[in-house]
């Protein structure tokens, strides 16, 4: 997942602009390093009202994947499954 991302900054948060498949709502998820790290996370603000907004519990999956796109350029999407209501076969 992280070769999708662009790189981060350690020294400013990057905003990515994501768009939930399901819903069609866009989120805007802050992408930074923590202090002494080299891997990129997300920061709370937006991740956290996906989190409230879809409900996500433990044991949710998500898929996170970028979109390429002519005109916009790399578009990134998340989809959520809820194995709790939809088994796997």
């Amino acid at each position: 997942m992280l070769e999708m991302l662009p790189p981060v900054d350690p020294d400013r948060d990057i905003p990515i602009r994501v768009v939930d498949k399901q819903t069609h709502n866009v989120y805007e998820f802050k992408l930074s390093c923590r202090q002494g790290g080299r891997k990129p996370v997300f920061q709370s603000s937006g991740w956290t009202v996906f989190v409230i907004d879809r409900g996500i519990e433990a044991g949710d999956e998500l898929y996170f994947w970028a979109e390429e796109c002519l005109l916009h350029g790399t578009q990134y999407r998340i989809a959520l499954y809820k194995p709790n209501l939809f088994p796997h076969p």
